[in-house]
């Protein structure tokens, strides 16, 4: 939900800053803008599957998955201060840079299967094998 806000916010943003140019410029930038949320949007999602899938390969114990979320938890507010002044200078491509981030989070919803869970079905096998076998009848 929030990152459909800040779209909404980006894009909002966005139609301020075009707004005073001249309708020639503004639709060429209309133009421009759309090829590139498009192609930021797909660029996004063959990434994070990408990304996924190596992940798949190789999944994380559930002790280095917990360990790699206390880590990511610890640098988000150092992302997040740096990404607010980004965003100040990257205003026109805002748009285009929000579809990439929107692909990659679909991406990452609609995996059958995360690296998380996958290792941590692995660990369980691992420590218990023939509970597998018993969870089938």
């Amino acid at each position: 939900m929030g990152l459909l806000l800040l779209g909404f916010f980006v894009a909002g943003v966005y139609l301020r800053i075009v707004a005073g140019l001249s309708p020639t410029v503004r639709l060429v930038c209309h133009i421009a803008q759309l090829l590139a949320c498009w192609a930021f949007l797909a660029w996004g999602w063959k990434a994070a599957r990408r990304q996924i899938q190596e992940k798949r390969l190789n999944p994380p114990t559930p002790k280095e998955a917990w360990q790699r979320q206390r880590e990511d938890s610890r640098r988000g507010v150092s992302l997040a201060i740096v990404g607010r002044i980004v965003a100040l200078f990257a205003m026109p491509v805002l748009p285009a840079v929000m579809a990439y981030l929107i692909g990659a989070v679909c991406a990452g919803v609609f995996a059958r299967e995360l690296p998380m869970e996958i290792g941590a079905r692995r660990t369980l096998e691992r420590e218990r094998p023939g509970a597998d076998k018993a969870s089938r009848r």
